[in-house]
């Protein structure tokens, strides 16, 4: 049942135009991913003595070229559709730009003061030393900015690949969960649902209703705290666990910095796992309940949660390893894979925000409404 729909599908565009977009990212996005892996699998057979770490990282870059790639077409279909400007968003690229090379010029002075031997400069003239400035600024100005630019395109790709999936995956969740309520024995399907969000069972979920809250209008910080607060949380964990397992033998400095390099590149699928909840408490899907309603949303999240954390686990690694593993080389890898993905989990939580999750309301609701009984998505 829906309540209180706010805002039918967009005036901007109607379904048909979003599905179709939908279909060139996955296409875009599953042609080159199965591309990068056969290429990857036929490279690791022909060169002898891969590194499991050499495997891994060759497997990363090509997903994340398929990500990228499918970026394109969503950043060309949705990018005059955002709440947000593009103009505006090209502007604190620009800015965000300025700011990295005014904190490589401090961060090269304090370095120099500390390692005196670190850089080396040449005796040049006034002259010369304003060309070798300006065009230095210039080259770290492009190199900083086509960075921001490709992780921005990324991040469409990322989030593109996903809302593809929930448009049209979601309202056959939905009108699963309400079929598996009226039936005597549950199929896997159903027993499958009920554990993901988990259900309790003395709920009716025949009783589901969704009711969407307003369309958003603006994309402020404060919308972005919560997801990106869940994304960082989840990489610690997973730092935790990875760096902290006892099935790594090699607890070496080098050997550490790699894995946290390894976590550094793969930042972009954390969002992945976060993001899809949101859509569930942007709906207001529920279950009636004696006392209260129950939300689909807290229920997801509950249950990644409970799989996710195993905190005895995760206390029992840190109890073995902490003394195998120099601290200091700890935080310092840590560090820098939390910076990597502070970047991507905002880049891609704002995507989402400022381009989809409208939109993408809208086609659930109208497609919960329409959707019959299939059995299958």
């Amino acid at each position: 049942m829906v309540q209180g729909m706010a805002g039918g599908v967009s005036p901007q565009e109607s379904l048909k135009p979003r599905t179709r977009t939908d279909k060139i990212i996955l296409t875009v996005f599953l042609a080159f991913a199965t591309v990068t892996a056969a290429a990857t699998m036929a490279t690791l057979a022909l060169i002898e003595n891969t590194s499991a770490s050499e495997a891994v990282s060759v497997a990363i870059g090509g997903l994340a070229l398929s990500f990228t790639l499918a970026g394109i077409p969503a950043l060309i279909h949705y990018r005059r559709k955002g709440l947000v400007r593009w103009r505006r968003i090209l502007l604190w690229a620009t800015l965000a730009s300025l700011a990295s090379i005014i904190a490589t010029a401090i961060g090269m002075v304090i370095a120099n003061d500390y390692y005196p031997d670190l850089f080396e400069f040449p005796q040049l003239s006034a002259a010369e030393f304003a060309v070798v400035a300006t065009s230095t600024t210039l080259a770290l100005f492009v190199a900083f900015l086509l960075m921001i630019l490709f992780v921005l395109v990324l991040s469409f790709g990322v989030v593109g690949v996903m809302c593809a999936a929930e448009r049209r995956l979601t309202p056959w969740i939905l009108r699963r969960i309400i079929q598996g309520g009226g039936s005597g024995q549950l199929s896997l399907y159903d027993m499958t649902l009920k554990w993901l969000f988990d259900i309790p069972d003395v709920l009716d979920p025949r009783t589901l209703t969704i009711n969407p809250s307003e369309r958003r209008t603006c994309v402020r910080w404060q919308d972005l705290k919560v997801p990106v607060a869940w994304q960082m949380l989840f990489g610690i964990v997973l730092a935790i666990y990875v760096s902290f397992n006892p099935f790594f033998t090699d607890r070496s400095p080098s050997a550490l910095f790699q894995v946290f390099s390894l976590l550094s590149s793969a930042a972009f699928v954390l969002p992945l796992m976060i993001l899809p909840w949101f859509i569930f408490k942007k709906l207001g899907a529920s279950i009636r309940g004696q006392a209260k309603e129950f939300a689909l949303y807290r229920g997801i999240r509950a249950r990644v949660l409970q799989s996710y954390f195993a905190i005895g686990t995760i206390v029992l690694l840190v109890r073995i390893s902490i003394s195998k593993i120099e601290l200091t080389t700890f935080l310092e890898g840590l560090s820098s894979f939390l910076f990597v993905l502070l970047i991507s989990s905002t880049m891609c939580t704002f995507v989402y925000f400022n381009y989809f999750e409208n939109e993408l309301a809208d086609d659930i609701v109208a497609g919960f409404k329409d959707s019959d009984s299939k059995e299958g998505p």
